[in-house]
């Protein structure tokens, strides 16, 4: 059951909730982050953007569009649950020759998680599906730009649709900013998401690329070509209640918040954020659901 939770490829609708706490408490606050670990929950808290960064920036980057509850997939129910299910399960060691699994991609100022949680679940699937036979990385880029049904580019978009669009419109190559991975990779670029490093610090939002149905100059196939598409696309339901990471609902686009049901949303929250789950488990070392596709939610 384990297997097809990542199989599939979860996407995560994240929100950051709290219990009761001081108001005057900013979120991105020393004070809340003690607060958050002395629960001792599931995850540890940690900080990924400088105190000063204005809330209006962070939400900027959910790009989850809180309309995406209204599209619904079709559900896939597991009616039978096998009882021996692993403790903790890692699809990086799972499914160690899928080199995508392991690609951590940059979403730069845009709110694009939506289309990067897809597009790397989309090439897991690809390559897990065929044992590894096809290895490709499904642009993001692609689905971004020319996704017109899939809500509004960078302000924000509705992964269930972007699921459909793969299905039936197909999906280009393409990996990395700056890299020949593909028909069409990223084009905008990653930067430091206010934590030190040695990309340049990200700064307010961008607009939405143009969608060009063209491959990069050079690539040598033509975009229609170079489309792949999704046989069957579902939601798939009655994991989590059954040893899957805790999640507060049971199918892959969760609409209410992660993590334990000592959460509640608090106003003014901060939900709405796509990510790709690779692996949790029971164990200690392994209490952390892996994330991966944005350099402000990464393992």
């Amino acid at each position: 059951m384990l297997k097809s939770l990542l199989v599939v490829g979860l996407l995560a609708a994240v929100c950051f909730g709290r219990e009761i706490h001081p108001k005057r408490w900013h979120p991105l606050s020393d004070q809340m982050i003690n607060f958050i670990n002395k629960i001792n929950t599931t995850w540890k808290a940690g900080r990924n953007f400088d105190k000063s960064i204005s809330m209006s920036y962070i939400r900027g980057l959910m790009g989850v569009n809180p309309k995406s509850k209204e599209y619904r997939l079709p559900e896939f129910v597991h009616e039978e649950i096998p009882d021996d299910l692993p403790e903790s399960f890692d699809a990086r060691e799972k499914w160690s020759h899928c080199a995508s699994i392991n690609l951590i991609r940059d979403q730069s100022t845009c709110g694009s998680c939506w289309a990067f949680g897809a597009a790397e679940a989309m090439s897991d699937r690809v390559c897990i599906h065929s044992e590894g036979k096809i290895q490709v990385d499904i642009s993001a880029e692609d689905l971004l730009d020319c996704c017109d049904s899939c809500g509004d580019g960078c302000n924000g978009g509705f992964p269930p649709a972007a699921w459909e669009y793969w299905k039936e419109s197909g999906l280009v190559s393409g990996g990395l900013y700056g890299t020949p991975d593909g028909c069409k990779p990223y084009s905008l670029a990653p930067c430091e998401h206010h934590t030190k490093g040695s990309l340049p610090n990200c700064t307010g939002t961008v607009p939405t690329p143009k969608c060009v149905h063209l491959c990069r100059k050079g690539y040598g196939k033509d975009y229609q070509a170079d489309k792949h598409f999704g046989k069957k696309v579902s939601a798939v339901c009655n994991l989590m209640p059954h040893g899957g990471p805790r999640f507060k609902r049971g199918c892959n686009s969760n609409h209410e918040g992660p993590f334990s049901n000592k959460w509640r949303k608090p106003p003014g929250k901060i939900c709405h954020e796509s990510a790709r789950v690779l692996g949790g488990g029971k164990k200690p070392e392994r209490r952390k659901s892996r994330y991966t596709h944005t350099s402000h939610l990464k393992s």
